[in-house]
């Protein structure tokens, strides 16, 4: 499972670093890609005990619209990709 803290299509204003979390199974590995920045790698990180993660962007995002997906390999080897998800800078 993997669960997401943001709404889709959360909104940002500015150039920001948004920080990208959620929950998935303690253990699991998490990386975020980025489609439309030239499919840029976020990650690896591993959720804690509780299955909590974060990752948060490496620089600041001009004004645009960032579809991104999240791969999640659970400690079993099994790997699951969430629904695509995309943040809007404004």
């Amino acid at each position: 499972m993997i669960t997401l803290g943001l709404t889709n299509g959360q909104t940002f204003t500015g150039a920001v670093t948004p920080i990208i979390y959620g929950t998935t199974d303690p253990g699991a590995v998490v990386v975020i890609n980025y489609n439309s920045l030239g499919a840029i790698t976020l990650g690896p990180v591993t959720a804690d005990s509780y299955g909590n993660w974060s990752i948060a962007t490496t620089s600041a995002l001009p004004s645009g619209i960032y579809p991104f997906v999240a791969t999640v390999t659970g400690t079993d080897g099994t790997v699951k990709i969430s629904d695509p998800f995309e943040l809007v800078v404004a």
